[in-house]
């Protein structure tokens, strides 16, 4: 089947360095059509195929390119993305996290590879008549947050190379490769995240934080994000020489853009938390592994390892004393037992109650595990 597309042809040289690119307007006719399971398949069982020395190829190509932006300062959080069973009412009865192969990082990688090339492009176009792009952008973690992951490294007794510079990505990327814990690395993953500002748009590139891009903006997917449908009419605009946008436009395109995510993000959590705690509701008195993720005047806050669930631990159900929070806020001290609890320390909990109005959950503390 033909099909219209936007398509950026790479030259890559012996080192797998793109070298030069070009951008056209082309029909595209797929010679084959793989889901990632069979290409996942094929790269790790070395499985006969008439694809597969293109498949090992890009294998390697695309590991050098994330060794590569990893070393210019991008760096790899570890998340999981979960998905449910549901019975015929809605209700989670199984989680399961979504599994991953090789061939997810070959696509994620080419992505992020054409998209660092449309943002350089378009920059490279930009003209006095034609002074404004879409980019994605991703600014370094505010003061007080940069404080935040200070004060979870010095947890970990993670040395950092400037005692009083700014964080680095590449801090934060030594810091997660240091923990070995798979469960924990997780955790401290999603909590540094957590401190990090939201990635946006912008008619002006300010730099990627994350990715270690200078230069970025988003193209590959025009389908499903309206952003990429701009940076397509945009660069189309360049092809054509019909650069016809007007500064007003792009600005309310992404003006959109950063509304929508913003709406598509606050639906997506709350959709979580509900078959969360519709799930839970189901599940009380039986015991889980979680990691303390934060201390506030009268709760401990955790994140169960199954599901990336949420919830809490009342300090009053704790042995009986007076607790305080440090003067760093990674840990919670007993006055009087000298008992402590300590940010990312991993605990065996019991659900004791779930509050469906309010969408909490309430543990119990059963033994420390580590």
């Amino acid at each position: 089947v033909d099909r219209l597309s936007l398509s950026i042809k790479m030259n890559v040289d012996e080192k797998y360095n793109v070298t030069d690119y070009e951008i056209h307007e082309t029909v595209i006719n797929s010679d084959k059509k793989f889901s990632y399971e069979e290409a996942g398949s094929i790269l790790d069982k070395n499985e006969e195929s008439d694809h597969t020395t293109s498949l090992h190829l890009l294998d390697r190509i695309t590991d050098d390119w994330k060794r590569k932006r990893i070393q210019k300062g991008g760096f790899e959080i570890n998340t999981s993305e979960w998905k449910y069973d549901f019975d015929d009412k809605g209700i989670p009865t199984k989680y399961f996290r979504k599994k991953t192969n090789r061939s997810h990082k070959i696509i994620e990688e080419c992505m992020l590879m054409a998209n660092k090339i449309a943002a350089i492009y378009m920059k490279d176009n930009l003209d006095e008549s034609f002074n404004h792009m879409i980019f994605r952008n991703h600014d370094i973690p505010s003061l007080i947050n940069e404080q935040r992951i200070r004060k979870i490294f010095n947890r970990f007794k993670f040395n950092l190379d400037s005692k009083h510079g700014a964080i680095s990505s590449k801090d934060i990327h030594r810091f997660l490769l240091d923990t070995k814990d798979q469960s924990l690395k997780k955790f401290l993953s999603i909590s540094i995240l957590k401190k990090m500002k939201k990635a946006n748009y912008g008619l002006n590139s300010i730099g990627h934080f994350g990715l270690g891009f200078n230069l970025y903006t988003h193209f590959t997917s025009p389908i499903r994000r309206y952003s990429d449908l701009v940076v397509h009419r945009q660069i189309k605009g360049i092809l054509r020489k019909t650069q016809k946008s007007k500064t007003q436009t792009t600005l309310n395109a992404v003006e959109a853009a950063n509304q929508g995510e913003m709406k598509s993000s606050f639906a997506e959590r709350e959709y979580k938390s509900l078959k969360d705690i519709r799930f839970l509701m189901n599940e009380i008195g039986n015991e889980f592994e979680g990691n303390i993720n934060d201390f506030s005047k009268n709760y401990i806050h955790i994140t169960l390892d199954f599901g990336d669930i949420n919830g809490f631990i009342e300090i009053n159900t704790l042995r009986t004393d007076i607790y305080e929070i440090s003067n760093d806020g990674t840990r919670i001290d007993g006055r009087y037992s000298k008992n402590r609890y300590f940010l990312g320390q991993k605990l065996l909990l019991m659900l004791d109650r779930v509050d469906f109005m309010h969408q909490q959950s309430f543990f119990l503390i059963r033994k420390i595990i580590q």
